[in-house]
C-alpha cells in the first residue's frame, strides 16, 4: 500500500488507515512527521476526523464529570491555601515584629542641648511650631470617633 502519492502528499487510503490505526510504527512516524509540515494533508486529515460519527468514539463506562469537578475544587482550595494563607502568615509575622519593638532600634531619638551661641533663629522657631501644629492636627484627626469602631477600641 502506498502512503504518499506522486506529489508527496498522503493518499486517501493512508488518511483512512491513520484513523483506523492500521499502520506500522514506522509508517505512523512518517505520517505524523509529514502532517507536521504539510498543511494540505493536515487539513484533509482533520476534515476526515470531523466526518466521523459520535458512535465511533469510545465512551467511558461511567460519567467522569463528578470526579473531575471534585479534583478541580480540591486544586482550587489548595491554591487558595498556598497563596493566601502564606501571605496572611507573613503579614501576621511582620505585625508581631513591629509591635514587639524589633525595628525600634532603627529610629532612636537623641536629645542634646543646644549651646547658647547656637540658639535657633526666628525662622527655625516658626518651622518648629509648624511641625508641632501639624503633628497635633494629625493626632487629633486619627483619634476622632468616626474612625473608631462601636466599642471605641477598634478602627474601621
Amino acid at each position: 500500500m502506498e502512503i504518499f502519492n506522486k506529489n508527496g502528499c498522503l493518499t486517501k487510503q493512508a488518511i483512512q488507515n491513520i484513523i483506523i490505526g492500521e499502520h506500522t510504527e514506522l509508517e505512523r512516524l512518517e505520517i505524523s512527521e509529514h502532517l507536521a509540515f504539510c498543511d494540505t494533508c493536515l487539513t484533509r486529515y482533520t476534515n476526515k476526523l470531523c466526518q466521523i460519527d459520535d458512535e465511533d468514539y469510545l465512551t467511558p463506562s461511567q460519567d467522569l464529570t463528578p470526579s473531575i469537578m471534585k479534583r478541580i475544587k480540591q486544586r482550587a482550595v489548595k491554591i487558595f491555601y498556598n497563596r493566601y494563607v502564606t501571605v496572611a502568615a507573613a503579614c501576621g509575622f511582620a505585625i508581631i515584629l513591629v509591635f514587639t519593638g524589633v525595628f525600634g532600634s532603627f529610629h532612636q531619638t537623641y536629645t542634646y542641648e543646644i549651646p547658647v551661641e547656637k540658639q535657633p533663629s526666628e525662622f527655625a522657631e516658626k518651622i518648629g511650631e509648624f511641625a508641632t501644629n501639624t503633628t497635633d492636627m494629625l493626632q487629633n484627626f486619627f483619634s476622632l470617633s468616626f474612625l473608631k469602631g462601636e466599642n471605641n477600641n477598634e478602627t474601621k
